[in-house]
């Protein structure tokens, strides 16, 4: 015997398989899943939410038990559907036969007997029924027998739950006879005394509907994880009856409990959906390896920085462990799908797909390009049309465009160029020289003059709603997203297409060298005539 979960909400206790609805229960350390033979969901639901009362009212309960009252449910709801298609069936019939009994009651039976006495100018007195107070009326509904069969020989029913609902209502009809009294003698105050002693024995004991409502129906993730970790039945630890190596539980446990346990932390795990997974991965897929510096001596919130500007090199990036870490949130949520608290697993609902590119972006086609220079040079430059420029021919990132200042454009050996001041990286730092189409476009001067840029976060949200109002689709030809970030991608392209060393590359990309390169060549000022050659190859059009 055990007790079934705490009854919230019929929905948490339903599932969909295939064309049915079917229940889904814990009971006796085991998941009861029955079908309910219905497709419509609030037929599926109330016929939950009555099993759910009903083993609330019972308490501890075997399978067995807990079988035959989902068998009743079915029964009630089949006589339902039935008498509504087939009225002069069996079922059809006892409907409408307990319809008048209800609809006509005694008040109303009485009302008739006086109209036949009018007209029959006879006593029909003796076929008067009695009409039953309200307390009479709720005892009468508390006393009626219940058609579940006996859970074991000790079962009594529910006779010993009528004596407190029987006595309050008993202790109402006191009160309304001493305020009808007190009324009657016009005894003002005692009548207001007894009223707010009534009063007063509602709200004894009564949870109020904030509370109610506020009060969460699934564990917040941290709250989860730890159950997750604590359960050695678990599939963290049991994988089809076999156990799972410490090594790979080990694993499961870090992924669960590093960048997804601070974005996820205080959220119940019901309100985590497909749309929060994909923005976790999305960020993951941003996130540095922690191998090696400068990444290794940051702190999470850093990396997270990092990631969110874009800070990452490729190469540098969690890129294949993606797979890994999904394995372990979609085992996490399954879990916790087939104990019934949540209603389904979000993993099957997520949209990212990127688990090899390691969150690889898409490049604009060239028209795209076109229209992109085209709205930016179309009537006064602002922040955002800046950024686009800036972005399209410096392959400058998000954050380090919104963090430039008038004095960071200088000159060398007579040629002009950006001193990117970096973020966290130590490649971040470095000297780009002007494109000349950025001379021609008006960037140049707009900086120099101090004019606004726009945020990393702004420039974002603006650029999403442009490639909306240009209606572009969100991925390129390759099924890679399309971002602002994209314009990197377009930079290094077309940086190659020209003929340009990939040392030169690296070093506009502010990404860093491997190998010898790393340590034997240096980034210095020195190097802006050259780099001017290579960034002047670049020609979109």
């Amino acid at each position: 015997m055990s007790y079934v979960w705490s009854y919230t909400n019929g929905s948490n206790y339903l599932i969909k398989r295939g064309r049915f609805f079917y229940i889904s229960i814990r009971c006796e350390g085991k998941i009861f899943r029955k079908s309910l033979k219905t497709d419509i969901l609030p037929i599926a639901q109330e016929m939950v939410e009555n099993v759910l009362i009903e083993t609330r009212r019972i308490g501890k309960m075997s399978v067995e038990l807990l079988k035959a009252i989902v068998d009743d449910q079915i029964e009630i709801a089949l006589d339902a559907v039935t008498a509504v298609l087939y009225p002069r069936s069996i079922q059809g019939k006892a409907a409408i036969k307990a319809h008048y009994k209800q609809t006509i009651g005694a008040t109303l039976h009485n009302m008739q007997v006086e109209d036949a006495e009018g007209m029959a100018s006879e006593d029909l007195s003796q076929h008067y029924k009695h009409v039953p107070t309200f307390r009479e009326s709720q005892v009468d509904k508390l006393r009626r027998p219940s058609n579940l069969p006996q859970a074991d020989e000790n079962d009594c029913g529910l006779e010993e739950h009528y004596e407190q609902p029987t006595q309050e209502l008993g202790l109402l009809d006191t009160y309304k006879k001493s305020i009808a009294n007190a009324l009657a003698n016009d005894d003002l105050v005692t009548a207001h005394n007894n009223l707010a002693a009534l009063k007063q024995s509602f709200e004894i004991g009564t949870a109020s509907q904030t509370e109610l409502v506020d009060s969460p129906t699934t564990p917040t993730f941290k709250e989860a994880l730890d159950q997750y970790i604590h359960d050695k039945s678990s599939n963290l630890y049991i994988k089809k009856n076999k156990p799972v190596s410490k090594k790979a539980s080990d694993e499961k446990i870090n992924y669960l409990s590093g960048l997804i346990l601070h974005l996820w932390k205080d959220k119940p795990i019901g309100d985590i959906n497909g749309k929060e997974i994909d923005r976790a991965f999305r960020l993951y897929s941003q996130f540095p390896l922690t191998k090696h510096n400068p990444w290794k001596s940051m702190t999470l919130e850093e990396r997270i920085e990092a990631a969110e500007q874009g800070d990452v090199p490729e190469g540098e990036r969690v890129g294949k462990t993606l797979g890994r870490i999904k394995t372990a949130v979609n085992l996490f949520f399954d879990h916790f799908w087939r104990l019934a608290v949540i209603d389904n697993n979000p993993v099957k609902d997520m949209r990212f797909n990127d688990f090899v590119g390691g969150g690889e972006r898409g490049s604009f086609t060239k028209a795209q390009l076109h229209d992109f220079q085209t709205f930016a040079t179309t009537n006064d430059l602002d922040g955002f049309k800046v950024a686009i420029l800036l972005q399209m021919y410096s392959g400058m990132r998000n954050s380090e465009i919104s963090n430039i200042q008038p004095e960071d454009i200088k000159t060398e050996q007579g040629v002009d160029y950006i001193h990117v001041r970096g973020t966290k990286t130590v490649n971040a730092e470095r000297y780009i020289p002007i494109h000349s189409k950025l001379k021609e476009f008006g960037v140049v001067d707009y900086i120099k003059a101090g004019g606004e840029i726009y945020t990393s976060q702004s420039i974002t949200q603006r650029f999403n709603r442009l490639m909306q109002s240009l209606s572009m689709s969100k991925e390129d030809r390759k099924g890679l997203p399309l971002s602002f970030y994209s314009f990197r991608h377009n930079f290094a392209s077309g940086l190659a297409s020209g003929g340009v060393s990939e040392l030169h590359i690296e070093w506009l990309m502010g990404h860093s060298h491997q190998g010898t390169k790393q340590r034997y060549i240096d980034r210095g000022v020195e190097h802006v005539p050259s780099l001017a050659e290579s960034i002047n190859r670049l020609n979109y059009f």
